[in-house]
């Protein structure tokens, strides 16, 4: 049992997840983040997390980046019915994260030959993607989670790597959401039920002390 936070990040077994830091969800010019007000805290999240990304490596954790995508045919009637009558997509002729269009690259951030790519049609990372044997298989017991959105995508994530018995570590300021009150109520949550939350100087406070990894 891990009861200290540097019990938890300790690179060996962790995984860094990057969740969905994407053109669609983080850049200025894409029309799905038309109207959403105030992109500073996502795209200044996606800033820190650049940085803790280059700590984890350093400090031999496995990073993970998971990647929404949109094909023809992966989005059923109910996400349709969903987009619909919340008008979350301001162009419904435009398919968010079109998989190979420039709305699903990724947004500042980068993966290297090292890293994992896992992409996803749901919004949590788990749901069909192999992603939990990925980790298993790998010795992975901790999720350092980051990325967009806190109370969505992130959140979804979380849920269901508590539920598979991994660890769990909310990084604040490497996550992002649309609404300040979204993104404390994903907070809130994961205090709650689901894990602890960090700071990323936090966590690279303890890599900090973990002999950088050979390549």
């Amino acid at each position: 049992m891990y009861t200290t936070l540097a019990e938890k990040v300790d690179p060996k077994h962790t995984a860094l997840i990057v969740v969905d830091v994407q053109n669609d969800f983080c850049h200025e010019d894409s029309p799905y983040t038309a109207g959403r007000g105030d992109l500073g805290p996502i795209q200044a999240a996606a800033r820190r997390l650049n940085t803790l990304i280059e700590r984890a490596r350093n400090a031999g954790a496995l990073v993970v980046f998971i990647q929404n995508v949109t094909r023809p045919g992966s989005r059923t009637e109910v996400q349709l019915e969903h987009t619909l009558r919340t008008g979350s997509n301001s162009d419904p002729e435009r398919s968010i994260c079109l998989e190979g269009s420039w709305g699903s690259e990724f947004y500042v951030v980068s993966p290297t030959e090292e890293d994992l790519v896992v992409q996803k049609i749901r919004y949590s990372a788990f749901i069909r993607t192999g992603l939990e044997e990925l980790l298993k298989e790998r010795g992975i017991e901790t999720l350092v989670m980051t990325g967009v959105s806190t109370n969505t995508c992130v959140e979804s994530t979380m849920r269901d790597g508590f539920m598979l018995d991994f660890y769990v570590v909310l990084t604040d300021d490497c996550c992002g959401d649309y609404s300040p009150e979204y993104h404390k109520g994903a907070v809130t949550n994961t205090l709650l039920r689901f894990g602890v939350v960090a700071t990323a100087d936090e966590i690279e406070s303890v890599w900090a002390g973990v002999p950088a990894s050979v390549g």
